[in-house]
């Protein structure tokens, strides 16, 4: 098991970078943490770069590099084994600052999860329950773009890394022990090859989208859609322009005109973004039919369904000593009950290491697979 990195190094000249890729690569292992800001921005900020090996924690400094290449290729070796927790959200910044989508990546939250700690841990309370040590969270929502950094944002940003060697050791041999190294392959495979939400399916978050017609739901995609992008284009949060309660009741609206925006939004924000909101109503208002929320799908008796599989699976998760998210997750089955009503293959979720305790209780509950309807000529 790794020894715990003491010593760490300041990185703030595109030369350091250098030294210090060339030194991380030689190890083929590292930690890997990234201190980010998101206040007033739709992209999240950069600030800090954390690369922990067995023997330093290199801290890069965003604001002070400025050719990222090492890193780059670092980040992109298939070779390199890159041990991140929760790490959804760097992979958004290094999409964003990077450019690029990190290959050959070890969650240890997920990890976790598949090792039977627990469903969505923190970085924290995984320390604290394997390696027995309390981590200070203090320095966590402070200006990591300020320069220079307070001792306290050093030490918490050496903290965040330090132990990541530690518990990918520990939770590969967990994972070896118990047997589900292949399901946590699998998931990581599926975790970080997805690239974000497209403007065309942010609708689908917004809770109030399951209770809209068909006609309403073409013309809330649009308008969220429309709103995306130019959040994007100004790089502002996206709720700074319009609120999604806003943009709800423009989509179950009958007509759409300058008069009512004005009178639902503050002045400055109905006429920067007034004719914008109306050429999106209308271009949802012309568009076909569009994909309604899951559940929404559902009938009554097949959300019961869902239910029932949930409750069972509950049951195999507490056998298996695994969260029971990991197992099955009401959205995931849901795409399930549709599939499988409409005769599809089985999707990655049911096909793979989760076939043996889901697709039984699908037969059980749905009957077998139906044929897949053929469409068009032969």
């Amino acid at each position: 098991m790794s020894r715990p990195t003491k010593r760490h190094v300041w990185v703030d000249s595109d030369t350091g970078l250098e030294k210090a890729c060339a030194d991380i690569a030689d190890a083929g292992l590292f930690g890997l943490d990234i201190e980010f800001m998101r206040v007033n921005t739709y992209f999240p900020d950069a600030a800090l770069y954390q690369l922990a090996t067995a023997d330093e924690v290199f801290l890069v400094d965003v604001l002070a590099v400025t050719e990222f290449d090492p890193l780059k290729r670092l980040l992109a070796s298939n070779s390199i084994t890159k041990v991140v927790h929760a790490g959804g959200e760097d992979m958004e910044v290094m999409r964003t600052h990077l450019g690029l989508q990190p290959r050959n990546l070890f969650d240890t939250q997920l990890a976790a999860a598949v090792a039977g700690y627990g469903w969505s841990l923190g970085y924290a309370p995984l320390v604290k329950e394997t390696l027995a040590i309390d981590l200070a969270k203090d320095a966590r929502r402070s200006d990591w773009l300020a320069r220079p950094l307070s001792p306290k944002q050093i030490n918490y940003a050496v903290q965040d890394v330090v132990h990541l060697l530690q518990l990918h050791a520990l939770l590969v041999s967990r994972l070896r022990e118990c047997g589900r190294h292949g399901w946590f392959a699998e998931e990581i495979s599926r975790w970080f090859e997805r690239d974000g939400t497209s403007p065309d399916t942010y609708y689908l978050k917004i809770g109030g989208a399951r209770g809209m017609q068909p006609r309403q739901l073409a013309v809330l995609r649009a308008l969220c859609a429309w709103r995306e992008r130019e959040a994007m284009r100004r790089n502002r949060p996206r709720q700074w322009l319009v609120r999604d309660s806003h943009l709800l009741r423009f989509a179950r609206a009958e007509r759409l005109d300058l008069e009512r925006v004005s009178r639902e939004l503050p002045r400055d924000v109905a006429k920067r973004f007034g004719d914008g909101l109306l050429e999106a109503f209308e271009t949802g208002r012309c568009a076909e039919s569009v994909p309604a929320p899951l559940d929404k799908n559902l009938s009554a008796a097949d959300r019961a369904v869902v239910k029932e599989i949930l409750a069972q699976l509950d049951a195999v998760a507490k056998d298996l000593k695994v969260p029971l998210e990991l197992l099955g997750r009401r959205r995931e089955l849901e795409k399930c009950v549709n599939e499988w009503r409409a005769g599809h293959p089985p999707s990655e979720y049911v096909a793979g290491w989760r076939r043996p305790y889901l697709e039984p209780l699908l037969v059980r509950w749905l009957g077998d697979r139906p044929p897949i309807t053929k469409t068009g000529a032969d």
